[in-house]
């Protein structure tokens, strides 16, 4: 039978608990920067949202400024041709 020192024992648990500590740390990184990340494209998302929202708006009103003005023409020309 092979005698294990307490030193050897020693040695092996400290080496277990810093790889548990170690994948425990790589772990909380990862959902870090995970976390992170979504946090960022969830900004971006909401912006582009935003800003597309606000793009449409500005067409719509472009669009009625435009048929009110070109009305009064239309109808004029609408007559000439008839």
């Amino acid at each position: 039978m092979m005698k294990i020192s307490s030193r050897a024992v020693a040695n092996e648990r400290r080496e277990d608990r810093f790889e548990r500590l170690e994948e425990a740390t790589s772990s909380n990184k990862i959902s870090s920067v995970q976390t992170r990340m979504m946090n960022k494209l969830d900004k971006f998302t909401t912006s582009y949202k935003i800003e597309h929202k606000q793009l449409n708006e500005e067409r719509a009103e472009k669009r009625e400024v435009k048929t009110v003005l070109c009305e009064p023409k239309c109808k004029h020309q609408k007559n000439a041709q008839h």
